[in-house]
């Protein structure tokens, strides 16, 4: 059953949850520190919109739109992680900046690159983007499908695969406060851990994508015309 709101006076948030075992009350409080936490993580600064492109059986695409909603440019730190089934192409990586030509990833430079190994690791693709004020940047690279054991499949193997959300953290102010140092910087890391201190992360839909799907129905026909 879903949540009933019995009471909201005080600051205090009162839930009645009703499972099949009996009613349960929850007392949820909202303190005046974590209203001020909210209220500053309210302002939009920057989004991200992610696509999977090119629904072929051999070759995929991801178009990545990463727009500034400020008046002033931003940069941002990009995050990915891709499985081992599907390794990017890096050498087709390309950007797409506001009233300018296409620039390759290798030579923006600014980016480290973790291949995947198969049936292991995922790949990372770490980079820096620097967004112009109010406009939106481009960038988008292809992948190849790698063929699966067929044990690997999910339960719906029609269905595809899910690719995880990328990341992006604005660190146009962290370079300096949060010492930024390249792109071996990570929160997790860090010395400096409080919340003041700490970039504003955004994370990207997820995409699902399908690979070569072998006939699964071929086993239960052999077994219905051998039986």
């Amino acid at each position: 059953a879903h949540p009933r709101v019995l009471n909201s006076l005080g600051g205090d948030l009162i839930l009645q949850i009703a499972p099949s075992f009996g009613a349960l009350s929850l007392k949820l409080s909202l303190t005046p520190e974590h209203v001020d936490l909210i209220g500053e993580l309210r302002p939009k600064t920057v989004t991200i919109n992610r696509f999977s492109l090119i629904p072929g059986e051999e070759r995929g695409q991801i178009l990545v739109e990463l727009r500034n909603h400020l008046d002033s440019p931003i940069s941002i730190r990009y995050l990915e992680f891709m499985p081992w089934y599907l390794p990017p192409l890096i050498h087709t990586g390309t950007f797409h900046f506001p009233n300018s030509l296409p620039v390759s990833l290798l030579q923006h430079g600014k980016f480290k690159y973790l291949p995947s190994t198969d049936h292991g690791r995922l790949s990372v693709l770490d980079m820096y983007v620097d967004i112009p004020a109010s406009s939106i940047v481009a960038f988008s690279y292809k992948f190849t499908k790698s063929f699966v054991i067929w044990t690997e499949h999910p339960p719906d193997a029609h269905r595809g695969f899910d690719v995880p959300a990328a990341l992006i953290i604005d660190v146009t102010t962290n370079r300096t406060k949060n010492v930024v140092e390249g792109l071996n910087w990570s929160p997790f890391t860090s010395s400096k851990t409080g919340l003041d201190d700490l970039p504003n992360g955004v994370y990207s839909e997820t995409l699902l994508v399908s690979l070569p799907t072998p006939d699964f129905s071929m086993p239960f026909n052999v077994i219905t015309f051998t039986s």
